[in-house]
C-alpha cells in the first residue's frame, strides 16, 4: 500500500483528472513536503515547501484553483474515470485525417484483422492510451485505447461502428 499523497485541482473537469499538481513526500526529518517546490522560494533556500506553505503560495498566485490532497485510492479512481472518458467512443474520420495519422509518425502494430486495417499512432495521449486508426473499405475510423489492446477487439469496435453508421 502506497502512502503517496497527490495534490490535484478539486474542481478539475474529468478531462483533467490525470493531471496532478505535485506529490507530497516525507523528508528525512519526517516533514511532509511538496515535491519540486523548493525552486519556487525566492528567499528561503532550496528546501521543498510544506503542504500549508505550498497551498498558501498557490492561493496567492492562482486563487481560482482549489487544490486538495488525495490518497492513492482516490488518485487511481480519478485515473480510471479519465481513461474511461478517453476511450468512450469511436468516430469516423476523413481519408485526409487517416493518411495524416498514418504518416505523421511510423504506425505501430499495423495489421489487417478480419478485413479491417488497423494501427495506432506511436505518440501517447496519456499513460498507455493511444489513437487507434482503422480502415474498412473506403471508410476510416479512430478511437482511443491502450497500446496493448487486442487487435481483434479494436477491429471489432471499428466493424461495429461501421455497421452502426451504415444503418
Amino acid at each position: 500500500m502506497s502512502n503517496t499523497k497527490y495534490i490535484v485541482d478539486a474542481n478539475a473537469p474529468i478531462s483533467k483528472f490525470h493531471v496532478t499538481e505535485s506529490i507530497i513526500y516525507t523528508d528525512s526529518e519526517g516533514v511532509e513536503r511538496v515535491a519540486y517546490s523548493g525552486a519556487l522560494y525566492k528567499t528561503k533556500g532550496s528546501l521543498d515547501m510544506t503542504w500549508p506553505e505550498y497551498e498558501k503560495y498557490k492561493a496567492e498566485i492562482n486563487p481560482e484553483v482549489s487544490l486538495k490532497v488525495i490518497g492513492p485510492e482516490e488518485h487511481d479512481a480519478r485515473i480510471n474515470l479519465y481513461r474511461q472518458e478517453q476511450m468512450k467512443e469511436e468516430q469516423e474520420i476523413s481519408s485526409e485525417d487517416y493518411w495524416w495519422l498514418f504518416e505523421c509518425l511510423p504506425p505501430c502494430r499495423w495489421h489487417k484483422v478480419s478485413g479491417v486495417e488497423v494501427f495506432h499512432v506511436s505518440e501517447r495521449i496519456c499513460f498507455d492510451l493511444v489513437q487507434w486508426v482503422g480502415q474498412i473499405g473506403d471508410k476510416y475510423y479512430k478511437l482511443v485505447d491502450s497500446d496493448k489492446a487486442e487487435l481483434s477487439d479494436i477491429a471489432e469496435r471499428f466493424m461495429n461502428l461501421d455497421k452502426k453508421l451504415a444503418a
